[in-house]
């Protein structure tokens, strides 16, 4: 069927689909081609001119455009099968890089091909670009792990070859801080350098000594176990 100028007619080819409606050719962009509305008379449902979407929104300046209108929120995404797969995926144009994914486990994933998140804070109050905040009242609040497992932490307490705990750094799998707030730890090497760095020196504690190799191949000892 087509519905032109406010005339439903019988459509004349398939590729016009079963309903085809077409707006005057006076109208704007802007202007509603498609409009469902509530008894009272709301916007329930419109499409514009310009091809724009808006739900509860009459006059919807972006593709698609959410205005909630309860406690939900604008938009609610459910998996409503056996066996769900992923709740969004954003993807690039050629559909074979997935940017950004809401798994239905609820995991997030974000991945462009450089740097994968990009935090920028806004507005002119006091504001952070990333703020991590654990849930429990213990746990981490961050752990960041390369494809070979190493592994960053920035936590309360936690083993791994760099630790922020608390107002403690530690260097290495840390965990025995003397009772010290405010310090930096480093464990003894598990190998120590046995060739002179380049542009530069090598700090290290072996057997609970604090050393230093230099470039040219001098070891001093800064402090004593």
């Amino acid at each position: 069927m087509s519905l032109y100028g406010g005339t439903l007619t019988e459509a004349s080819a398939d590729t016009l689909g079963v309903l085809n409606i077409i707006g005057h050719a006076d109208t704007v962009a802007t202007s509603a081609l498609f409009n469902i509305n509530e008894s009272g008379g709301g916007s329930l449902f419109t499409v514009t001119e310009g091809g724009n979407v808006g739900i509860n929104q009459i006059a919807p300046t972006a593709t698609l455009h959410v205005v909630g209108v309860n406690t939900y929120g604008g938009l609610v995404v459910r998996n409503a099968a056996t066996t769900p797969g992923d709740l969004l995926t954003l993807q690039n144009n050629a559909g074979t890089v997935d940017y950004l994914k809401v798994t239905s486990s609820g995991g997030f994933t974000l991945s462009n091909g450089a740097a994968n998140l990009t935090l920028v804070p806004g507005g002119s109050s006091v504001m952070y670009a990333l703020t991590l905040a654990r849930s429990a009242s213990s746990g981490n609040s961050c752990d960041i792990w390369d494809s070979a497992g190493s592994r960053i932490v920035i936590g309360p307490t936690a083993s791994a070859p760099m630790l922020i705990a608390g107002a403690n750094i530690g260097l290495g799998n840390m965990t025995s801080w003397g009772g010290g707030i405010g310090v930096v730890g480093l464990i003894n090497a598990s190998v120590v350098p046995s060739t002179d760095p380049t542009g530069g020196g090598i700090l290290y504690s072996e057997a609970g000594a604090l050393k230093w190799r230099g470039s040219s191949g001098t070891v001093t000892t800064l402090g004593v176990a």
